[in-house]
C-alpha cells in the first residue's frame, strides 16, 4: 500500500509541476503558451508528453494512461484568475 501511495503522490506532483510551469509562462507573456514549455515531466505510465487546452476558467492538462473502460485520458484542471 505504501508503494502505491508513493506512486500516486509522484504522479500528482508531476501534474502540479507541469501546471505551475504553464502558469509561470502565462505570467511572463500574459497568455497561455501555444505549446507546453520544454523539459516538463512526461506521463508516468506511458512516457507520453502531457497536452494542455484552454478552458473558460483556465486550462486543463491531459495525459497519463488512458482509462479503457471510459475511453478517456486523465485530466487535471487549473483555474486562473
Amino acid at each position: 500500500m505504501a508503494c502505491a501511495q508513493q506512486t500516486a503522490d509522484r504522479v500528482e506532483l508531476g501534474w502540479l509541476a507541469n501546471g505551475a510551469a504553464v502558469c509561470l509562462d502565462r505570467t511572463g507573456t500574459g497568455r497561455l503558451p501555444n505549446a507546453l514549455p520544454a523539459g516538463l515531466a512526461q506521463g508516468p505510465f506511458g512516457g507520453q508528453d502531457f497536452e494542455h487546452a484552454e478552458t473558460d476558467t483556465g486550462f486543463v492538462l491531459r495525459g497519463g494512461r488512458k482509462d479503457l473502460d471510459k475511453n478517456e485520458v486523465s485530466e487535471f484542471p487549473f483555474t486562473l484568475n
